[in-house]
């Protein structure tokens, strides 16, 4: 893997990056068949105003361990508010005084957070009303809060013979075994419930991919920020117009709208 850091200039409105992979070794790239491009467009703030969310950690977080995020202003602030949204429903709200440019939203990781859910920080200028934001997706793990161990006296057992299974879980648990033969070992996978098939979740289609300034417009922010919030459950309670036009910067992707 590697990682290329670009700054691209202030009037850039549209960019289009290319890498390419030699083979042979000749660093021939002129006819290269392992090829990756992407394109991305600037997009405008009214003010040229703008937010960036930055995650402070990298992979999953346990559940009950502490999600830290960096949110960066390009102007001073007085106030964010942010949003927890996971399988649909939004799971945390929460607002916090900032009072200038730069803040570190901090919550738990619950259960009810894995096994993904998605970051909404968002502040309101004062001035026009316009409206910031910027999103980030993470993943928690340990999505069963009721922890079941189960424990058997042997490993191998004649016909007839008894078999003690011993298991642990919370009080008023139900909990439910079955045993599979051999000749049907081939179907049990259709059956787990574990972590990594929950996690899977194959009704995405792509897990989350780290997020730079050099991200297709496609990105985990949607391409400008109406889209970003009817991508989630949060219902706008205003019927003005909104000024849609996206914007990137920094190692994050953003937007912002106006109400007026």
């Amino acid at each position: 893997m590697a990682v290329i850091n670009l700054q691209p200039p202030r009037n850039c409105s549209s960019a289009r990056v290319e890498a390419q992979y030699d083979r042979s070794g000749q660093d021939n790239f002129t006819s290269a068949v392992i090829y990756s491009s992407l394109y991305i467009e600037a997009s405008k703030s009214p003010s040229n105003s703008y937010l960036q969310l930055i995650p402070d950690h990298d992979g999953a977080i346990d559940a009950g361990k502490t999600l830290s995020f960096t949110v960066k202003a390009t102007e001073s602030v007085s106030i964010i508010a942010y949003q927890v949204i996971a399988r649909g429903s939004v799971v945390l709200t929460q607002q916090l005084s900032v009072n200038g440019d730069l803040a570190t939203v901090t919550f738990a990781a619950t259960p009810q957070m894995a096994p993904k859910s998605r970051l909404v920080v968002y502040t309101v200028r004062p001035s026009n009303q316009e409206i910031l934001v910027d999103v980030s997706d993470f993943r928690v793990d340990g999505l069963f809060r009721n922890n079941v161990s189960l424990v058997i006296d042997r490993n191998t057992a004649e016909p007839g013979e008894k078999v003690k299974f011993t298991v642990k879980a919370d009080p008023e648990s139900y909990v439910g075994i079955y045993a599979i033969d051999q000749s049907v070992e081939h179907d049990i996978g259709q059956y787990d419930t574990t972590d990594g098939v929950l996690n899977a979740r194959p009704w995405e289609a792509a897990f989350r991919r780290k997020r730079s300034i050099w991200y297709p417009w496609c990105g985990v922010g949607g391409k400008d920020a109406e889209t970003i919030f009817e991508d989630k459950p949060i219902r706008k309670m205003s019927g003005f117009g909104l000024e849609t036009r996206r914007f990137e910067f920094g190692q994050s992707t953003g937007s912002a709208f106006s109400i007026g």
